[in-house]
């Protein structure tokens, strides 16, 4: 008999994976090579294929082996008969770490003990994708330097007086979607250059591929931010949320108290923005306060405001927000953005899937308190209809859901077919021959007609635009074509 349950292992020092290692099945050995690769199938996601070989037994009665995996160590919930084959590829692996093992059983059934444990992780390996890059609040010694990412990464900046840079910031290694790093020590009246990197948590670096520049001034800057839209209007009965704009970036801060001699101050946000929103709590209810706000940009040149009030409410706020203008806008084949408004300041939240009846993915909560609401939805399956709703959470913790909407992301431009060749696809020729079709994406109606999208027309449009990129204009019109609705 070839193996018996009562065979003991012994296991070598754990590999890494790619190395080869042995493992005592009784009197033999079974030499086992893991190689693991990555695949991305069409739809935009992620599948892992784990190929694992070894030596055959030459034992005359084995019938043949098994493979076990699983994502707990040492304990498998997958197993698979293979056969006497002695190499096997595992495929539809998702993101994570996964265990492997191998026994072997003979004609009896018997099953021989583990093998040495291979491991493999499997992480997501596309970069963020950096946008809206600019140079902002320069000085005669300093700028500030901010981009957007799509999903959470840190932030980095390289600069100098060529493209060469040589001059690195120091890493925020917070993982945001809206970066900023402050420049300080610079020449006057001087040219820099600069580059932004943005690293996610699984590792993956984005830089970006354009050389910027800014040029500092030649004279200090002594005026200070230009204050704008003051607002306490968003109260409750034990605090509210006061919210102003400024010209260029400048701190947050809040003097507030009963009197004009306010004597509290909320906490400093030293992150410079342009829209600035601070939350008061801890106040009586039925209350006047006096509140002023206080801006300091990269100069520390301070901008204060005159003195406002407001009054807090005299029953605790049990109302959730309000939703308004609820939309899909911006719609790409792995993309989407969606927007809405909420009546008072609010977090921004979007679950969303293909089904409405379970929807199983969603955004991180945007927990800075705002009217207007923008999420951007990525990693999406091309022409496919997700299914969504937005919620709102108030400072008081009242939590506003919508009902369920639909989008339907584009055609991937790879994606686009023609000539036509099948019976569901229709052809029309002319008489110099040949013929072209153009399928249009699946309608999955949803929202009704907002900023951005039109009944229909959408996908229509964007199928059209990235066809003719991909054929060009003349192709098109040698080659009349009948859409063709599927």
């Amino acid at each position: 008999m070839l193996f018996r349950p009562t065979y003991t292992q012994r296991k070598t020092t754990h590999p890494a994976p790619n190395t080869a290692f042995f493992t005592r099945l009784g009197k033999h050995h079974l030499l086992i090579l893991l190689s693991l690769f990555f695949f991305y199938p069409a739809a935009n996601g992620f599948a892992g294929e784990a190929t694992l070989s070894w030596l055959p037994n030459t034992e005359p009665d084995l019938a043949g082996y098994y493979i076990h995996y699983g994502t707990t160590s040492r304990n498998y919930s997958s197993k698979t008969d293979i056969g006497k084959q002695t190499t096997y590829t595992i495929s539809g692996l998702g993101l994570g770490t996964y265990y492997f093992a191998v026994t072997a059983r003979d004609a009896a059934g018997n099953e021989s003990a583990f093998s040495a444990e291979a491991s493999k992780t499997f992480k997501e390996t596309t970069p963020p994708v950096l946008s809206n890059i600019t140079a902002d609040s320069i000085s005669t010694t300093g700028a500030r330097v901010t981009w957007n990412t799509d999903e959470p990464a840190n932030s980095r900046l390289e600069y100098g007086l060529t493209t060469g840079y040589g001059i690195t910031s120091p890493l925020d290694n917070n993982f945001v979607t809206a970066h900023s790093r402050t420049l300080s020590g610079l020449l006057p009246a001087t040219l820099y250059h600069y580059r932004v990197i943005s690293a996610d948590k699984n590792g993956n670096v984005a830089i970006s591929s354009e050389d910027y520049t800014f040029t500092t001034t030649s004279t200090p800057d002594t005026a200070p931010p230009i204050l704008s839209g003051i607002s306490g209007n968003n109260t409750f009965n034990t605090g509210a949320v006061i919210q102003w704009n400024t010209n260029e970036a400048a701190t947050s801060l809040v003097e507030y108290g009963t009197s004009p001699g306010y004597g509290s101050f909320s906490p400093l946000n030293n992150n410079r923005v342009t829209a600035h929103s601070r939350t008061l709590s801890g106040l009586s209810p039925a209350t006047l306060y006096h509140y002023r706000v206080i801006s300091t940009d990269l100069a520390d040149n301070k901008a204060t405001s005159a003195d406002f009030t407001f009054t807090t409410t005299s029953i605790p706020d049990t109302a959730p927000p309000l939703l308004s203008s609820i939309r899909s806008d911006t719609i790409t084949f792995n993309s989407a953005v969606i927007l809405w408004g909420t009546d008072e300041a609010a977090s921004s939240q979007v679950y969303y899937g293909e089904s409405n009846i379970s929807l199983t993915s969603s955004t991180l909560q945007d927990q800075t308190l705002s009217n207007a609401h923008q999420v951007l939805l990525r990693d999406l399956k091309s022409n496919q209809q997700y299914h969504y709703r937005v919620e709102s959470l108030d400072p008081t913790g009242n939590i506003a859901t919508s009902t369920v909407r639909t989008f339907t992301t584009l055609l991937r431009p790879e994606d686009l077919t023609t000539p036509l060749d099948s019976e569901s696809q229709t052809e029309t020729s002319t008489s110099g021959g040949g013929g072209c079709g153009m399928i249009l994406p699946k309608d999955g109606g949803g929202d009704p007609p907002g900023p951005g999208e039109s009944a229909g027309m959408l996908s229509t449009i964007g199928f059209l635009m990235a066809l003719l990129f991909k054929n060009g204009l003349k192709n098109l019109q040698k080659r009349p074509c009948r859409l063709t609705e599927t």
